[in-house]
């Protein structure tokens, strides 16, 4: 479930970046959750079946989806308008991660793999290993790897 606050910033935001008045900004924004619930009943909305992906396991569904979004995207990688016009929006990072890694096995060309410097102020009473501040992802930074 999701705050009705937090689809209409969705909304404001891509009106605002794309600069087009339709809702969304004119960009088709797939709401996903548990597809059992809508119905025809009770004023419910029945998703059609052609914008269900259909989930035999987690990495089937998944590769299903950006099949879906990215179709192409080994032919079109290089094209930033083709990017730029595509988007998957996730609510937790272990899978934006997760799915970040297996677009990059699309790309046409080599993957190259950047690592964060960062540095860590120390005080007296406390002291963490290198290894566990790398294993955060707080949000609104990028993975350490």
């Amino acid at each position: 479930m999701a705050k009705r606050q937090a689809i209409e910033v969705v909304d404001r935001t891509l009106l605002d970046i794309i600069g087009n008045s339709e809702s969304f900004g004119g960009k088709v924004v797939v709401f996903g959750g548990d597809f059992k619930q809508p119905t025809e009943i009770e004023d419910l909305i029945k998703i059609p079946d052609e914008m269900v992906i259909t989930m035999k396991n987690e990495g089937d569904s998944e590769e299903k989806l950006i099949n879906e979004i990215f179709n192409g995207l080994q032919h079109h990688g290089h094209s930033t308008k083709y990017i730029a016009e595509r988007a998957i929006l996730i609510t937790k990072n272990e899978i934006v991660d997760k799915l970040n890694e297996m677009l990059i096995n699309f790309f046409p060309r080599e993957s190259v793999t950047y690592y964060s410097f960062d540095s860590a102020t120390d005080y007296a009473d406390t002291q963490y290993l290198e290894e566990f501040l790398n294993s955060l992802t707080p949000n609104g930074l990028p993975p350490h790897k």
